[in-house]
């Protein structure tokens, strides 16, 4: 089998103490094979889980700024990211959409940062999304970003029933239709250890976006 991308979203959760105690948990639990993890926690939590990096686990932000290093309060551009080694960007997360009404197009200009700075984009979209996101980007930059398939009724904030597989594998023919045939495509919505194994076993999805489920580090590992 080939190896399956396991992305943790740990949303606004975990002060220090707690992500400490994650990180320590995590790397005593035997993890799977074929997998590569990806953590991304609260942007202020970065610097007290660099341990992951020593055994593979790569570190990722669930956003960030439109606009490059600059006047610009508030934001954190890629450009701060580079030294704290983060490799992969979570962007356009349904609830960023929906509570900070970021359309296709901030998304767009997010990836395009993103990928100027060395950091792995990865675009959540749900089924209605897919055409306008596809189409607020370059052919370049549809080459070049990871998309994680996000049916809203699926994720815990908004209901929380996965999708079932025949659905899901439907909707993600549609995203290789409309971002390239050989796009990496996760599925990402109420994603459990019970119910993983549906998803990460079929070849035609490329790993899993996890919220809930990768709060607690052994769960996680059991990805």
């Amino acid at each position: 089998m080939k190896t399956k991308l396991v992305v943790a979203n740990w949303k606004s959760n975990k002060t220090v103490t707690e992500a400490t105690a994650w990180v320590q948990s995590f790397l005593q639990t035997q993890k799977k094979a074929n997998r590569q993890y990806v953590v991304c926690p609260p942007m202020p939590l970065l610097p007290f889980i660099l341990d992951l990096k020593k055994s593979d686990v790569a570190l990722g932000v669930q956003d960030l700024s439109p606009y490059g290093a600059g006047a610009y309060t508030g934001e954190v551009s890629g450009y701060s990211l580079q030294d704290l080694g983060v490799t992969y960007a979570i962007l356009g997360h349904s609830e960023r959409r929906k509570y900070f009404h970021e359309s296709s197009i901030m998304v767009a200009k997010k990836v395009a940062q993103a990928i100027d700075f060395g950091i792995q984009p990865i675009i959540c979209v749900d089924r209605e999304q897919i055409k306008e996101q596809a189409d607020a980007l370059s052919t370049d930059e549809k080459k070049k970003v990871i998309i994680a398939y996000e049916p809203v009724h699926a994720i815990s904030t908004f209901g929380g029933k996965e999708d079932p597989l025949d659905v899901t594998l439907g909707v993600i023919a549609e995203i290789r239709d409309a971002f390239g045939k050989e796009s990496v495509v996760l599925y990402g919505g109420s994603v459990s250890p019970e119910n993983s194994i549906v998803y990460l076993e079929n070849e035609a999805i490329d790993g899993a976006l996890v919220g809930g489920a990768s709060l607690v580090a052994e769960k996680f590992s059991q990805l």
